[in-house]
Formats: structure tokens, sequence, C-alpha cells
């Protein structure tokens, strides 16, 4: 099975999950991105099927994968006042990148980039280290939404049969990819 094909799987079966043209293009933007710039490189395709479980475990956990949320169409409340961007909830210039805010809501495949790009300045430290500073800003900052990102990431790379641990040498594939 192909990682987007397994990444598809894995969002449709999620408890409220987004509508299935909605979920194909995120595994397709989730597929791609982390083929490009997965967070760990392994001899298997442990790494980039990993990558795509932290980034299903935190969109999932951020906006439930919702298609309007990703859209950037918020109700009064939502994403910080506004602040926060699609799927992944990016908030600042360094997580926007070169792209405007319209370039960034209207493109599932911009946001998985963006996403990762933010995850790989703190990968060094761990995966721990990494959600909480994606969660806060600050890898060192332990908040509740940090550990409540971290048990996300967690729960979604068991759907992908993997096991992350909380240390990313500790990735081990228990499926193997055709």
């Amino acid at each position: 099975m192909s990682l987007s094909a397994t990444i598809l799987a894995v969002i449709l079966s999620l408890p409220n999950g987004p509508s299935e043209p909605h979920a194909s293009a995120l595994a397709d933007a989730i597929a791609t991105a982390a083929n490009t710039s997965p967070l760990w490189t392994t001899t298997d395709d442990a790494g980039e099927a990993a990558t795509a479980a932290v980034l299903v475990g935190i969109g999932y956990h951020e906006t439930g994968l919702s298609e309007r949320l990703a859209r950037c169409k918020y109700r009064k409340g939502e994403a910080d006042g506004g602040r926060s961007l699609g799927t992944w909830q990016l908030q600042g210039p360094i997580a926007i990148g070169p792209f405007t805010r319209l370039e960034v809501c209207s493109s599932d495949s911009v946001q998985a980039e963006r996403a990762l790009s933010v995850l790989h300045r703190s990968r060094k430290g761990g995966m721990s280290r990494m959600l909480f500073a994606y969660a806060s800003g600050n890898a060192d900052k332990r908040t509740q939404a940090g550990r409540e990102l971290i048990e996300s990431v967690e729960k979604s790379c068991a759907r992908f049969k993997l096991v992350c641990g909380l240390k990313p040498r500790w990735i081990k594939a228990l499926w193997p990819r055709s």
C-alpha cells in the first residue's frame, strides 16, 4: 500500500474525520511533504510514515482535519482569533514562510510543507521537545496543550502501526510498505 493510501485509510478511520474528498487531498499533501522532507531518515520507510503520522496527529488535534478550518473559515473564537491558519494552525512569519494568508489557506500542500518546516526547526531535541515547541513556540515550555499534542501524535503513530516513542531514534516500523 502506498504512503498516500495508508494515510487516507487512517484519516477515514478517525472519529468525526473529514469527508472523503478532503481526506484524499490531505493524504496526498501529507504524503508529498513526508516523502520530500521526512523528520527522520531510516533505512526503510518508517521515517516517512512516522512523519505522516505526526502530521495527521497534529492536524487532528488542532482542527479535526476539518475542511472548513483548513480553508481558514473560522467562527468567532476559533484559531486564536483568526491568527492561526489552516489544518495545522500555522502562526507567525516563520510558520507562514514566503506565502500569503490566501496562499496558505487555499493549499493543503503548502500547509503540510509549512507545518513540517516548523517541526524541523526543533526536531533535534526529540519528539516531545519538537511537539512542545510546536504547541507553544518554546520546546522548554511544558504546556497542557503540548502534552495533549504528544498524546494525539502517539495515538496517530499507533493508527499507522508505528511505535514512535519520545525520541525519534526509537521509531520502529511494524509493517512493510510496498
